[in-house]
């Protein structure tokens, strides 16, 4: 039975791969906000109301090699405190079942309400961005995680080291703690200890004087 092999990607690669998915959804982001920016600008100083559909026509275009048929819709409304008739062009074919008497809303300009729009020319996008923003955070995300990976990997390896007076110390620059006990302090000797030099020199590290002085702590005075 063959065991499961795991694909590992280097940071390096995540990193890569989280910056292009995070300005690839930036600019997606921004090219669907500026397409948009006319409509926010014209909703902005626009009401809503709901208008009577008078008559409607209908005429063909060719855009771009392929005829498009567009509905002019004649509608009539109120719009402060007086009764307005126009008519706006739209392609959305939801306005053929569209019949004189039915109701139909719209937005009109405030300065000119003879300037008017069906809801439907305005779509609303917010779903949209909320998934461009979350597919950017997620890719800022990776790229972010990974790049920190990347520069933690270049620092030299941490240790922790105990002091004599118990206060802990991370070196990170590979050199010995100049505070740790190499066997050669003054609290590493044992001066009770004996050793094979003893009776010739001194008998213990009790009086180190004697050795130099040629006491000797046993002779009676």
């Amino acid at each position: 039975m063959k065991e499961k092999t795991h694909l590992s990607l280097p940071p390096v690669v995540l990193v890569i791969a989280g910056a292009v998915i995070a300005v690839i959804a930036a600019a997606v982001l921004l090219s669907t906000l500026l397409g948009n920016m006319e409509n926010y600008h014209f909703r902005a100083g626009a009401d809503l109301t709901k208008a009577e559909c008078t008559d409607i026509n209908t005429y063909t275009y060719d855009e771009n090699g392929t005829p498009v048929l567009h509905y002019i819709v004649y509608v009539r409304f109120k719009a402060n405190f007086n009764e307005c008739q126009t008519s706006f062009d739209d392609t959305d074919s939801r306005f053929s079942e569209l019949k004189p008497g039915d109701t139909v809303e719209i937005y009109y300009q405030r300065s000119d309400p003879s300037v008017c729009y069906p809801t439907t020319a305005f779509p609303d996008n917010t779903a949209k961005y909320i998934i461009f923003l979350l597919v950017f955070a997620a890719g800022t995300a990776l790229a972010v995680y990974n790049l920190k990976t990347i520069l933690r990997s270049l620092k030299p390896y941490a240790r922790k080291l105990v002091h004599e007076n118990d206060v802990t110390e991370v070196y990170t620059d590979g050199k010995t703690d100049p505070y740790a006990d190499n066997g050669l302090s003054d609290s590493s000797i044992d001066y009770s200890a004996h050793d094979s030099f003893s009776d010739s020199i001194m008998e213990s590290y009790a009086d180190p004087f004697a050795a130099y002085s040629g006491y000797d702590i046993k002779t009676k005075i």
